[in-house]
């Protein structure tokens, strides 16, 4: 940016699928956009709580054990969540939730989202507390399509599953012509 180079954590959303797409060592990506938002529980309190909205391919990234039925298409379709086993105890008092609707307040309306899954809570050490997924297709009616389709927007934490761990110093080498291809017009005003 402006000849510096800038480090950042956080990627604009169209690097993931765009990864995924042109480079075989890539199995797998999963964006997440952790959003602070207001929970409503099955007694109607509300909590300040940590949503994180992300793609199917975080239980292929993440390991993840379901509570009953498997994961892997829990977050195919819009207004999905999946939930970790304390998340359902905390909004339902039970972990038989899937069905149920779980209320968030977002841009002064109510979301309902359908709970698709459930799943066990993560070990305390993990980098990153997934307790509340919510699908990444429900962020375009949120945010607005211009927003997601961008590579400027950087909001999003993006991981990678790759084939070996050979692979990451590949995919480093082959990043510079990947960035030159799909950046280097967006940057040449900056």
């Amino acid at each position: 940016w402006q000849g510096r180079d800038f480090h950042i954590p956080v990627t604009g959303p169209l690097y993931g699928p765009q990864l995924k797409e042109e480079y075989p060592e890539v199995l797998e990506q999963a964006r997440l956009y952790p959003i602070e938002l207001p929970v409503h529980d099955h007694r109607n309190f509300t909590h300040q709580e940590r949503l994180l909205f992300t793609d199917p391919g975080i239980f292929q990234i993440f390991t993840l054990q379901s509570l009953g039925s498997g994961l892997d298409h829990a977050l195919d379709q819009p207004n999905s969540v999946v939930l970790s086993r304390s998340a359902a105890v905390q909004y339902f008092g039970e972990t038989d939730v899937i069905g149920k609707q779980l209320l968030v307040d977002f841009n002064d309306s109510k979301l309902a989202l359908q709970v698709t899954g459930v799943f066990e809570d993560m070990p305390r050490q993990s980098h990153v507390r997934l307790d509340m997924l919510a699908s990444m297709n429900t962020l375009p009616a949120l945010v607005g399509e211009d927003r997601l389709n961008t590579w400027l927007n950087n909001f999003l934490y993006t991981y990678l599953l790759l084939d070996s761990p050979a692979s990451a110093a590949r995919l480093e080498t082959g990043s510079k012509a990947f960035i030159e291809k799909y950046l280097a017009e967006t940057f040449k005003p900056y």
